[in-house]
């Protein structure tokens, strides 16, 4: 009777034992706590393709507008210069024509530029990446070349009147207006053979950015691309102070003999909105570059920071129409004619229902008193 009980305990024994090795190798098993890290993985993954889709959403929302904005007011401008020939003869227009050209080229340019929010992985691509740097480069340096071409005209047509038909003839404008270009493609040509994308593939930080900050060379933008923003935006304001401030001294002149007291708030208006719109369109893009280039400062708040700036920069094509075509009447009146589908010179045509309702809506917005031969009118309608 002992061996059996014997041989149960025994039994039970190895039971026990074997359950407990069992339970062990359970315990140790790794299996579920990585199932369980797995899935949380998963789930960051997919709150990130969130955030960034929304953010795609967002940025595709920006652009679409810009890029509505940006064709439909350069197009009407583009229209009314080259079918009405009382503005097309006017020298000033030529500088006009230019810029809307210009700001066209940006807005056509948009949709490329937002394929890269869209796809990231043209990024890693050197031609797609070196083409969308060199293109928007292109294209905005053009348009602040055009408004420093058309500060030039009417510091010349106000400062010296006597002189302006004598000094800026068709030659002169469109050479000045060649030029712009030919300087424009100099400075955005650079970075397409001098820049530092090898470094970039392999700079595990950047993670393939197509960003200037990554891409353009520090010296570049010390030596080249930083000093000729400097100097156009200094010209630029020594311009346009000079052009007030004749303006005002001819306004006092006037108001004296009316026995009036002057009136210069118009004109400083003028001023605020010219240099205000270039100062805020393209000065927050200038710092971000500095801080990518030249300190080398790369975050993700930077990389948000440039992708706004780009979108501001970019919005000074959209603004341009209003400040130098718009607001002068003989532009009002053929965008009156275009809109309402009427001939210019013998032209018929028309236009699709939705511009036309924009165009009037900007046009209304945007009335002004009516031309007069005096020089401060001549600066109200710049």
């Amino acid at each position: 009777m002992s061996m059996p009980w014997k041989f149960s305990k025994e039994a039970v024994t190895n039971l026990v034992d074997t359950s407990r090795s069992d339970m062990k190798f359970n315990y140790n098993t790794t299996e579920p706590v990585y199932s369980f890290q797995h899935s949380l993985d998963h789930n960051e993954d997919v709150q990130k393709d969130r955030e960034v889709s929304d953010q795609v959403v967002a940025w595709a929302l920006i652009d679409g507008f810009l890029f509505l904005a940006i064709v439909s007011g350069n197009v009407l401008t583009i229209a009314a210069i080259l079918m009405n020939r009382g503005i097309s003869h006017n020298v000033s227009n030529h500088f006009i024509l230019s810029l809307a050209c210009s700001d066209l080229f940006v807005g056509l340019i948009l949709p490329y530029h937002m394929m890269f929010y869209i796809q990231p992985e043209l990024s890693q691509i050197f031609g797609f990446c070196i083409a969308r740097l060199g293109l928007l480069s292109l294209v905005c340096t053009a348009s602040v070349m055009n408004i420093i071409g058309i500060a030039v005209d009417r510091f010349i047509a106000i400062v010296y009147p006597l002189h302006y038909h004598k000094v800026m003839t068709k030659r002169l404008a469109r050479g000045l207006v060649v030029i712009g270009w030919i300087l424009a493609v100099s400075i955005s040509v650079i970075p397409v053979f001098w820049n530092k994308w090898e470094q970039n593939v392999r700079n595990k930080k950047s993670k393939g950015k197509c960003e200037l900050g990554y891409i353009v060379e520090p010296l570049y933008v010390k030596t080249i691309y930083l000093p000729c923003f400097v100097l156009l935006f200094t010209i630029m304001c020594g311009f346009y102070v000079k052009i007030f401030a004749e303006t005002r001294k001819h306004a006092k002149r006037m108001r004296r003999v009316k026995n009036d007291p002057p009136d210069t708030w118009k004109s400083l208006q003028v001023l605020m909105l010219v240099m205000g719109s270039f100062t805020i369109s393209y000065m927050p893009f200038i710092i971000v570059v500095i801080l990518n280039t030249i300190f080398q400062y790369h975050t993700e708040t930077t990389s948000l920071l440039y992708k706004i700036t780009i979108s501001l920069a970019v919005s000074n094509s959209a603004i341009n129409p209003l400040i130098y075509a718009w607001k002068n009447q003989e532009f009002k009146k053929a965008f009156w004619k275009i809109l309402n589908c009427k001939s210019i010179e013998g032209n018929s045509f028309e236009l699709p229902a939705g511009l036309r309702r924009f165009g009037r809506s900007i046009i209304h917005k945007s009335s002004v008193t009516p031309e007069t031969k005096t020089a401060t009118n001549n600066f109200e309608k710049i």
